[in-house]
């Protein structure tokens, strides 16, 4: 038997009826012992032009992008003059409002690299090789932790895929997310089990850029902090001179950095910088503050990007390696 318009509308207006009411009732019935359920929704946000999502309360999606290529992240890569490597600290501490129009201006190309999830440099020299990316400098941005001969979760995931299984994985969660985000833009989400549906920042990922792109972040004013350096840094040579070879090779100029972060070290600069014959950047902590303890908000990541920017551009090697006899400060 077939049904009338009216029986499908009035089915539609029955449901959406009994979600609200639910909506609404659930929440305040005491059905568990300790605390009561949670409406969650997805705050609304602008989706950056050129950019695909890559986190919101899961696994970063950049390491299987950039492993296999998919979109056009790594043709961007390959025209870089200046790849940044690190973890997520990177992109959200050297901002790409402030970074790429400073680049830019001068006629330089720049393409990041870093990942979520503490990314290292083992993965970021895997996908210079594998992709045979050919930078003019390649700045590496973190604490020692950094130069740990370790993968990620998500980086040995993606080194497991093949690039079908990457190119559908990529494509469902990017399906997931937009029905997600579009239906509990709307409706919220009863939440029974203490379960997030988003974390602190919503995060899509630039394809001309490869920076990190924040929609969502938190908006707390956390100091930073300086943690004791260890008594040696010997530890790190390994990578960080199987780095510098392989750049070395490929021509290209290694410089070091670091964005400050609840305990940072910066102790290994000096160490590996001395020991690599590398320069090193290091701008004033004073004044910088975090948005989550980790990360650094945004005006104090636009003034340590300015900061960076500025004594980067000073380094003898790098204006030789630009060809900039004088550069813009």
């Amino acid at each position: 038997m077939r049904r009338g318009p009216l029986s499908i509308v009035g089915a539609a207006v029955t449901f959406a009826v009994g979600f609200l009411v639910a909506t609404y009732l659930l929440p305040r019935v005491p059905l568990g012992p300790e605390a009561s359920p949670r409406l969650l929704d997805v705050p609304p946000f602008e989706v950056p032009s050129d950019s695909f999502f890559v986190e919101s309360a899961g696994d970063d999606l950049s390491q299987m992008v950039l492993w296999h290529g998919l979109g056009d992240s790594i043709e961007n890569a390959r025209r870089a003059d200046i790849l940044f490597v690190g973890d997520s600290r990177m992109p959200v501490g050297l901002r790409e409002e402030i970074i790429v129009p400073a680049a830019a201006a001068l006629g330089l190309h720049v393409f990041s690299l870093a990942c979520g999830h503490v990314g290292r440099v083992p993965f970021a020299l895997e996908l210079i090789r594998k992709h045979d990316l050919r930078p003019k400098i390649v700045v590496v941005v973190g604490g020692p932790h950094v130069f740990k001969n370790l993968w990620s979760a998500p980086e040995e995931q993606a080194r497991k895929l093949t690039r079908w299984q990457a190119w559908t994985a990529w494509i469902e969660a990017d399906a997931r997310w937009r029905l997600q985000s579009w239906l509990h833009a709307r409706l919220p989400k009863i939440d029974w089990f203490d379960r997030d549906l988003i974390a602190n920042w919503i995060m899509y990922r630039s394809t001309r850029t490869g920076w990190l792109l924040p929609v969502v972040e938190p908006s707390s004013s956390i100091p930073i902090g300086v943690a004791p350096d260890d008594p040696s840094y010997a530890w790190l040579l390994p990578v960080a001179r199987e780095l510098k070879q392989e750049l070395d090779r490929r021509g290209a100029l290694l410089v070091l950095s670091v964005v400050p972060y609840h305990d940072t070290r910066t102790g290994h600069l000096p160490f590996l910088s001395h020991e690599l014959g590398v320069p090193m950047v290091l701008p004033s902590f004073d004044g910088v503050l975090t948005a989550d303890g980790s990360h650094l908000s945004r005006s104090s990541a636009a003034s340590y990007a300015e900061a960076f920017w500025s004594q980067f551009l000073a380094l003898p090697e790098v204006r030789e390696k630009l060809s900039l006899e004088n550069p813009r400060l």
